[in-house]
């Protein structure tokens, strides 16, 4: 069971004792300890009849969102500056909070992660636009460790963790929560973090680190926040989807607890009064209602990519000298068709810098913009070939691209970078294992009933190249760090043990076929027959 009791943790990782290199060329996370302190308060003593409306603001998985080009949706946080200070003028005390997953993801992070570190624009626009908290996600341990760390040391809001902890000690590494007091209300914020981390991230990325399970990690620290702080009203903020079935027989049979709680917080601990779900990219409210009825306290889903902002409204009344919730309201406010020119002037010579990196382009050309089922073909014996070379191997890559429209700004414009960000947007590196004719059959499974035109998890669809399945050979195969570290659930079933383990490329896949496709004596297969030869 969790321990709480007078903690030392560190106030974020920004206080952690730097970084270790490992022998894949990455980072690791070192932590030092620094004190957090619970504070024993009095509690709030409102006038019987007074009443108070508060106004919470949720964003989440923004995942280096800053703007979108006008043939895109409008999405990024300088398309949500115009309606935040409007609302910023309509509730001045408004509090903005996010559900994590920031620094991964989007042209300018991934531009960053490959070029020496300097301000991260994700973080100079969250600071600017008064972010109060935001929670640490999965995807925020997949770039280097430094880069997150200088996310959080340039972070003028606390990034939260209750469950995120040391091994050695057990104790917190993050801030588990934070105190806002509000029209005499005082709130606290609890943010927590997805314990199924490591279905999807390498162990280098987070070692001497843990990821307790959500509800035995929550339970305390609401005792203390309700018991010591004497908050008025709780918010759970969480990097964890509502649907508790996602994902649950992958982290079973990994051992680990269910890395989407947010409806199980929702529904089982009391003293939680609105729940903020992340994680899952999920939209919930749309539409202005109190009917947030699906769990038995309000969970609230702030979708992704900052398309727009989950506007929550809290209407309290007191009696009996205590403040109690009466109504919870919810909406969605779209993001703004244009960016905010002031806020983007600050980080244009980032988006400069990123942009001129990212148009950088290969030898090749769009012949005619490619249907999804073409990309998908073409794409899987391009990561094939980037990743076992002319020579020939075995791999298990993912048998799909992210698909979307080419713009029309040439009649047959040169494959560039961009493309590559956008049709493989995770970042993925490989492992080279030694599997037996029974894994291989096991990992083929979602593959097989996906070519017979069933329903599966997409991510659990892994195309086959190069493979010979003799009746008791084992053979080396490749395949992304995602799948092999258990996501996609496929790693359990196939009982696949680091002891297989032949090499780590810690190479994202998408900057292996960058390069494979700047290769003069690269020979394309019919499958990629929508390229043909262009000229830089």
């Amino acid at each position: 069971m969790y321990r709480v009791r007078q903690l030392w943790a560190a106030f974020g990782l920004l206080l952690l004792g730097g970084v270790t290199a490992q022998a894949n060329g990455r980072t690791a996370l070192q932590a030092t300890a620094s004190p957090f302190v619970i504070h024993d308060r009095a509690p709030t003593t409102p006038a019987s009849g007074s009443e108070a409306t508060l106004t919470l603001v949720l964003t989440s998985d923004l995942h280096g969102s800053l703007h979108s080009a006008s043939s895109q949706k409008p999405r990024g946080l300088l398309h949500l500056a115009q309606p935040l200070q409007r609302l910023r003028r309509e509730h001045p005390d408004l509090i903005l909070l996010d559900g994590g997953d920031t620094i991964q993801g989007g042209l300018t992070n991934a531009f960053l992660a490959a070029h020496p570190r300097q301000q991260l624009p994700v973080i100079t626009l969250m600071n600017a636009l008064g972010y109060a908290a935001t929670v640490l996600g999965n995807h925020d341990l997949e770039p280097p460790s430094d880069l997150l760390q200088h996310a959080i040391q340039q972070s003028h809001f606390p990034w939260l963790g209750a469950n995120v902890q040391a091994v050695e000690s057990g104790e917190p590494l993050l801030p588990p929560y934070r105190i806002f007091e509000r029209q005499g209300v005082r709130i606290g914020v609890l943010g927590l973090t997805t314990p199924g981390i490591p279905l999807w991230v390498d162990p280098e990325q987070y070692e001497g680190l843990e990821f307790a399970d959500l509800l035995v990690s929550l339970k305390p620290w609401v005792t203390v926040l309700h018991e010591r702080e004497k908050v008025d009203v709780l918010i759970a903020l969480l990097h964890s989807g509502d649907e508790a079935d996602y994902d649950h027989w992958a982290a079973l049979g990994e051992g680990l607890p269910d890395p989407n709680a947010a409806g199980l917080v929702a529904d089982t601990v009391d003293g939680v009064d609105v729940v903020v779900s992340g994680h899952a990219h999920k939209l919930f409210p749309r539409q202005a209602t109190t009917r947030l009825t699906r769990f038995r306290k309000p969970v609230i889903s702030p979708g992704s990519r900052a398309l727009g902002m989950s506007v929550v409204t809290l209407m309290l009344q007191a009696s009996q000298q205590r403040w109690h919730l009466d109504r919870v309201q919810a909406y969605w406010e779209p993001a703004a068709a244009r960016p905010d020119p002031h806020l983007q002037a600050r980080v244009q010579a980032a988006l400069d810098q990123a942009e001129q990196w990212a148009q950088e382009p290969t030898r090749w050309r769009f012949r005619n913009p490619p249907d999804r089922n073409e990309l998908n073909a073409c794409g899987t014996w391009l990561q094939h070939r980037a990743v076992v070379g002319p020579s020939g191997g075995a791999s298990l890559l993912p048998a799909w691209w992210f698909w979307f429209r080419l713009s029309a700004e040439a009649p047959h414009p040169l494959v560039r970078r961009r493309h590559l960000l956008r049709w493989i947007r995770y970042d993925n590196t490989l492992v080279q294992a030694r599997q037996t004719r029974r894994q291989l059959e096991l990992w083929l499974q979602p593959y097989q009933r996906w070519k017979a035109g069933e329903r599966v998890r997409l991510s659990s669809v892994l195309a086959p190249h190069g493979l010979e399945l003799p009746p008791q050979q084992a053979q080396p195969v490749w395949l992304t760090n995602y799948h092999w570290n258990g996501g996609g659930g496929l790693g359990a079933q196939t009982l696949r043990h680091p002891s297989q383990v032949l090499q780590k490329d810690p190479t994202l896949l998408r900057d292996r076929v960058f390069a494979l496709l700047q290769n003069p004596d690269l020979r394309l297969p019919p499958a990629c027959s929508f390229l043909e030869p262009g000229t830089p």
